[in-house]
């Protein structure tokens, strides 16, 4: 499910990118296309004013002088001298008739008030504005004129230049534009595939983990609902015996604590992922108050203390010189983390093997660290043991736990903002290290 959600993704984020990144190369196209045609415009204009300026004096035409220019700016020059067209200086061919584009120049000036034609505009120089011939077609033209007096009457002077609809759009154009759009497109997709990947890694680790959860519930859950019905089931059948009574009841007792024993068992699996369920959602509330960490220390190395010879291990207290810091926190939640650092010493250090609480103040927070001399941790597995269900001993052979205890510590000093690790003890174990931070409790609250 989540491949295929990935790869959906990955079209929908592709194909949305793509289509924004087409139509910024689009805008850059037509952009760069009208950049062209302004400097085209720009450069004919120069180019008239240049030429204009060269023969509005001249009473003799230079023909040579008419071809090179042509040729050097593109520009076609046709005269006439008082109505008479100048056809010999002039040889070029265009696509559209040379006397339909003067007619039509003619036309525009005309309705710019500039009547080429009419005496009045010959005893002066006048120059029209720049005109688009044929506009819309597939070839069109810049035009321009000039009437300007002669000492034998007048000349007006058309420069024209032609210019394809598609001017400027060359193959290497097209090309330079279609390869950024191509490039552009394939990296999209390639850091899309990247993004997506990055994005759903923490999906995918979640699914892995929601299917291992459910799978180790249902594996704890199976075992004592299995022996409390087993045992159920015996209660009825001693209970069906035509034997006597006093032996019945005799016999179905042996069955009872077997059947409290893993209710309770059930009941500590029930709460634990009801606690872990609320850190999940947030809904955990603390009961935030001033906690004195010596004293609290104290009385957890006292109630221990008592077990020592019944657990056959030593039970060291190593408390520093100093005043602890006080907390601000839960306190029964902060000796729940203890506990369970403590319990979880005590199951995994050999008989006749010391087990040590310390504690003492760091910069800004407490530290509290529990040392065993146990079998240790491999580097590999120090983080592994605070996922829920984790247990060491893979085939869960230790009934009385269900690997819950550390993942719930580590919650409940995450909700403190503190933090919970484990390092190697030197000589062999493992030590579990609970900092805590030495806040206000207007500092608490900032931090929610």
């Amino acid at each position: 499910m989540i491949h295929k959600l990935k790869q959906k993704l990955v079209f929908i984020y592709s194909f949305s990118t793509s289509i924004i990144l087409i139509m910024i190369v689009i805008v850059l196209f037509l952009t760069n296309y009208h950049e062209r045609l302004y400097r085209l415009e720009s450069v004919y204009s120069q180019n008239i004013l240049n030429i204009f300026e060269e023969l509005k004096d001249t009473e003799i035409i230079n023909a040579s002088w008419i071809a090179r220019t042509e040729k050097e700016t593109g520009i076609l020059i046709l005269m006439e001298d008082n109505g008479i067209d100048l056809r010999l200086l002039n040889t070029r061919t265009t696509r559209i008739k040379k006397h339909q584009l003067k007619e039509e120049l003619q036309t525009a000036t005309k309705q710019d008030g500039l009547d080429c034609k009419n005496p009045i505009f010959h005893s002066s120089t006048y120059k029209s504005n720049t005109y688009l011939l044929h506009k819309g077609e597939k070839t069109y033209y810049y035009g321009a004129l000039m009437t300007t007096p002669m000492k034998n009457g007048y000349r007006i002077i058309y420069l024209l230049m032609e210019v394809r609809k598609y001017y400027g759009i060359d193959p290497l154009f097209l090309l330079r534009y279609g390869g950024m759009a191509f490039l552009g497109i394939f990296l999209l997709f390639l850091f899309s595939k990247l993004f997506i990947r990055l994005v759903s890694n923490p999906l995918e680790k979640n699914q892995i983990q929601q299917k291992h959860f459910i799978a180790s519930v249902s594996h704890e859950m199976k075992s004592p609902l299995t022996v409390i019905t087993t045992g159920i089931s015996n209660l009825k059948a001693e209970l069906s015996k035509d034997s006597d009574m006093a032996d019945r009841i005799e016999q179905c007792k042996s069955f009872i604590p077997i059947i409290e024993k893993e209710c309770t068992r059930f009941s500590k699996l029930i709460n634990d992922m009801l606690m872990l369920a609320a850190t999940d959602s947030h809904s955990w509330q603390l009961n935030l108050t001033d906690v004195d960490m010596e004293t609290l220390l104290i009385e957890l190395y006292d109630f221990y203390s008592v077990y020592e010879g019944s657990l056959h291990r030593i039970f060291h207290f190593d408390l520093c010189s100093d005043t602890l810091y006080r907390v601000w926190g839960d306190l029964d939640r902060i000796k729940q983390i203890v506990t369970i650092l403590i319990d979880n010493g005590y199951r995994y250090t050999p008989p006749n093997k010391g087990l040590t609480l310390k504690a003492y103040n760091m910069k800004h927070h407490v530290n509290i660290e529990i040392i065993d001399y146990g079998v240790g941790i491999e580097d590999s597995q120090k983080e592994l043991i605070f996922n829920r269900f984790f247990q060491i001993d893979s085939a869960r052979s230790n009934k009385s736990n269900f690997g819950l205890g550390l993942s719930i510590a580590r919650e409940l000093v995450t909700l403190h903002h503190g933090k919970l690790y484990v390092k190697d003890t030197p000589g062999g174990g493992s030590t579990f290290c609970v900092e805590l931070p030495q806040i206000s409790k207007e500092k608490w609250l900032s931090l929610k």
